[in-house]
């Protein structure tokens, strides 16, 4: 499962935030779409500036044991 946490940005991952930021930005702005430029910007901006990071948790699985011990054991009991 994945969880957002705040605070969880390295300075490496904080500066590739901020050049897709940038890119988006001036990739909107040279199409004339400022307010695609403006609530993307916005929205990237702020998870730069909080921190934003996704956590990946462990899940619990349960374990199976693979179809063919499975199917040996049924050919057994019959």
């Amino acid at each position: 499962m994945k969880k957002m946490k705040v605070f969880q940005l390295n300075l490496a991952q904080l500066m590739w935030r901020f050049y897709l930021m940038m890119a988006i930005v001036i990739g909107f702005g040279m199409i004339q779409q400022f307010n695609l430029a403006a609530v993307f910007g916005f929205a990237i901006a702020i998870s730069a500036i909080l921190g934003v990071g996704i956590v990946h948790s462990a899940e619990r699985v349960a374990q199976q044991k693979p179809l063919n011990s499975r199917m040996k054991q049924k050919k057994e009991a019959a």
